[in-house]
């Protein structure tokens, strides 16, 4: 993963998971998880949370993750439906166990089954839910990188280029009326929203590359060693990352279009 200069393991992750509160819910508005869920709301709040807390070791669920090779976004949509599976058998058992005798045999157990304690249908993937999940990472990301933008450029004392810069090309406003507004010539429009184009692309990048799982080969360091400094989260340049990157960033670009 890229790192935000000094930033601490654990907020790291705490900010990248935060990404994924508005798609998780775009997913459950989308799907059959609607209808069964009371708190679709503290649902994603409680997985997001437990995924940040891993059981006190914030590095254990990004290890997972890398494992896997999957994108972030595809291994954490699979990773809350089965805690979304596990939550609903928690609270069917809960339910069940308060509504039956003590001598009914399935009070208190541990089958895991909703078939088997005639609770509804299985919780899977759905794959309309999932590009509404999507298209919402596809937003949150732009939002995020031109947030990056924007703060590098105020400290830069050039807020002038994000305005013309996020006006033209998410606004659709022509380079005379930004100019009106800031009080610049349209020349001038142009030269600051031009300057600003590449860095807003390489934020982007950066984002979209921080979600490429590059899981550890034969022959690195151990785990508990890895941890101990930024390489853990860091990029790990290898045959075929430059394509994966290429091939997310062309997905990314669909999915934002659509």
């Amino acid at each position: 993963m890229s790192a935000v200069e000094g930033e601490p393991t654990a907020a790291r992750i705490a900010r990248i998971t935060r990404r994924f509160a508005a798609p998780l819910r775009a997913y459950i508005d989308a799907s059959m998880l609607a209808a069964r869920l009371d708190d679709a709301d503290g649902l994603v709040t409680a997985f997001l949370d437990d995924f940040a807390a891993a059981r006190g070791d914030p590095a254990l669920n990004l290890d997972r993750w890398r494992e896997s090779g999957l994108p972030l976004r595809r291994w954490l949509v699979q990773a809350f439906l089965v805690f979304a599976r596990e939550r609903e058998q928690q609270l069917r058992r809960a339910a069940e166990a308060a509504a039956k005798p003590a001598s009914s045999p399935c009070v208190g157990c541990a089958c895991g089954s909703a078939a088997a304690c005639g609770g509804g249908g299985a919780i899977g993937l759905e794959p309309g839910a999932f590009e509404e999940f999507e298209r919402a990472w596809s937003r949150t990301l732009l939002s995020e990188a031109g947030a990056r933008l924007r703060r590098e450029l105020a400290g830069e004392d050039d807020l002038n280029a994000w305005e013309a810069f996020q006006r033209h090309h998410f606004g659709r406003a022509e380079f005379a009326e930004i100019a009106r507004e800031l009080g610049i010539t349209a020349a001038e429009a142009r030269a600051r929203a031009r300057r600003a184009a590449p860095r807003f692309e390489a934020a982007l990048v950066d984002l979209v590359r921080e979600e490429l799982a590059a899981p550890r080969r034969r022959g690195d360091r151990g785990v508990e060693e890895a941890r101990g400094d930024e390489e853990a989260l860091g990029e790990r340049e290898a045959p075929g990352d430059r394509e994966a990157l290429e091939a997310e960033m062309a997905w990314f670009f669909e999915v934002s279009g659509r």
